[in-house]
């Protein structure tokens, strides 16, 4: 009976244990919300009266709409609709020169992995058109050149 005891007494504090182990988890998580007012929210509007033509299957263009539509407008126009080209590694920023980096949105996540390139980690932070960022690390400047589009008109 003496060894029964035990065993349950053991198990029933390894319960206790697990169990407030996981309440005291759940209510110390530290939650960071980004707000981020991206193109999800907008729409590319199509000129045409859009009707589905019968007997014929329509085009990528005639169909997509919101950010698809807007990336196929700017590739017909010969542009690129994100500029997915890395950000200037070869120098630091500094105050009076600045990295520049160009946006559809008024603010931007980057990365920095310092200078000269990857000598450290790369450290996310947030970028906004109100005031240059710099980084905690290397100490590089970056500057936010908001581009205003056609991409946020609404209906």
């Amino acid at each position: 009976m003496k060894v029964f005891n035990r065993v349950r007494e053991c198990y029933l504090s390894y319960f206790f244990f697990k169990k407030r182990l996981i309440q005291t988890s759940r209510f110390n998580k530290v939650i960071h919300k980004l707000e981020r007012n991206f193109i999800t929210k907008s729409y590319v509007k199509n000129d045409k009266n859009s009707k589905p033509v019968e007997g014929r299957i329509p085009s990528s263009l005639e169909q997509a709409t919101g950010i698809e539509r807007y990336e196929l407008l700017q590739k017909l126009a010969g542009k690129e609709a994100f500029d997915l080209t890395p950000l200037d590694a070869s120098r630091l920023g500094t105050l009076k020169d600045p990295i520049v980096v160009e946006s559809l949105d008024k603010t931007r996540l980057i990365g920095c992995t310092g200078f000269p390139a990857d000598s450290h980690d790369v450290l996310w932070f947030e970028l906004s058109v109100k005031e240059n960022s710099r980084c905690p690390e290397c100490g590089s400047v970056y500057k936010l050149n908001f581009i205003e589009g056609n991409i946020q008109n609404h209906h």
